[in-house]
C-alpha cells in the first residue's frame, strides 16, 4: 500500500514473520512437508517461511527462496546469515510470471501475497506449476481475513472505523489492478484459478490467529503500525475524521491510544489454497 524504501519494506516483512510465526508454524506443520523435499518460496519477503521450511526438510532437503529486486535479495542474504539452516537455502531473484527455475524441478511451490499482484492470476500459477513437480503442491496463501482487533465503537469518531478501512483497501487495490499493464481481469476464486491453471485436486484450508490483551511489546508495535498506516497512506480514501480517529487510536500519548485498552480481540485468518500437478 504506501511506499517504502527497500530497506523498510523488508523489516516490515520480517515484522510481519515475527508477528504471524504461530499462525505460519500451524501451516507449515499441516502441510507435513518431507525430509529431503525441495521447497520454492515464491515472493519469499523477509525468508520467515523459508526458515521455518527448512526446519522442515531437513539436510538432505533445500528451499529456493525467491525475491523480486536486488536490495531484496541482499537483505534476505544478510538475515539468512544469521540463521542456523543457511545452507539449507538459497537466494534468488525473480519475478512472475517467468522464473528462471527448470520444469518439474520442486516437490512444493509456495507463493504468499503475491499472486494477486501479477497482472494474470492464472498465467502467475501457471508459472508455479511449471516449476512443480509432477505430483508436486502449489501452494497459494491468499485471501482470508485481514487483522481486526477494534471495538466496533472505539468512542471516538463514527463507529466502524476498521470496516471503512477495509472498504478504503479494497479500492485502493481494485485501482492498483486497473493500472497493471495488460491486467486481466479474472472474476473466480482462488480454488477456480487453481483448476484454471491445469492444476488438480484444489481445496481450501484457513488457519485462525487469535489474541487478547494482555499483548506484548512487539505485539503492540507491530498492531500500532498496522493501523498508523492506513491514517498516514494519502492512497486510501478516508474522511479527514477518520484520519484523525486513526492518528488519536495510534498515539501512545493520547487517552484514546488503542492499546490502553482491555478490550481489544485480534482476529486474523489465513487461507491456504492447494493445487497438485
Amino acid at each position: 500500500m504506501s511506499h517504502h524504501s527497500p530497506t523498510t519494506f523488508f523489516q516490515r516483512l520480517a515484522a510481519f514473520d515475527h508477528f504471524f510465526e504461530p499462525a505460519h508454524r500451524e501451516i507449515v506443520q499441516w502441510l507435513n512437508l518431507a525430509r529431503g523435499a525441495r521447497i520454492a518460496d515464491i515472493g519469499c519477503g523477509a525468508g520467515g517461511m523459508a526458515v521455518l521450511f527448512a526446519e522442515q526438510v531437513g539436510d538432505s532437503g533445500n528451499v529456493a527462496a525467491v525475491e523480486v529486486n536486488a536490495e531484496r535479495v541482499t537483505a534476505l542474504r544478510a538475515f539468512l546469515e544469521t540463521s542456523s539452516l543457511s545452507a539449507r537455502i538459497s537466494s534468488h531473484q525473480g519475478e512472475l510470471p517467468a522464473l528462471s527455475f527448470a520444469e518439474n524441478e520442486f516437490d512444493v511451490v509456495w507463493c504468499s501475497r503475491v499472486i494477486h499482484h501479477v497482472a494474470d492470476p492464472v498465467a502467475g500459477i501457471r508459472e508455479l506449476a511449471r516449476i512443480a513437480k509432477k505430483g508436486g503442491r502449489v501452494i497459494l496463501r491468499e485471501g482470508g481475513i485481514t487483522p481486526r482487533f477494534l471495538p466496533y465503537d472505539v468512542g471516538i469518531g463514527a463507529a466502524g472505523i476498521e470496516e471503512r478501512v477495509r472498504v478504503a483497501h479494497n479500492a485502493w487495490f481494485d485501482n492498483m489492478r486497473a493500472g497493471h499493464e495488460n491486467s486481466v481481469r479474472y472474476p473466480r476464486g482462488w480454488l477456480a484459478a487453481l483448476r484454471d491453471a491445469g492444476l488438480q485436486n484444489a481445496r481450501a484450508k484457513s488457519f485462525l490467529y487469535e489474541l487478547t490483551p494482555p499483548f506484548t511489546d512487539t505485539q503492540i508495535s507491530y498492531l500500532r503500525t498496522w493501523l498508523n498506516d492506513f491514517a498516514t497512506n494519502e492512497e486510501l480514501e478516508l474522511s479527514e475524521a477518520d484520519r484523525d480517529a486513526l492518528r488519536q487510536l495510534t498515539d501512545p500519548a493520547s487517552e484514546h491510544d488503542a492499546f490502553r485498552r482491555d478490550d481489544l480481540h485480534l482476529l486474523y485468518v489465513a487461507s491456504v489454497y492447494v493445487g497438485e500437478k
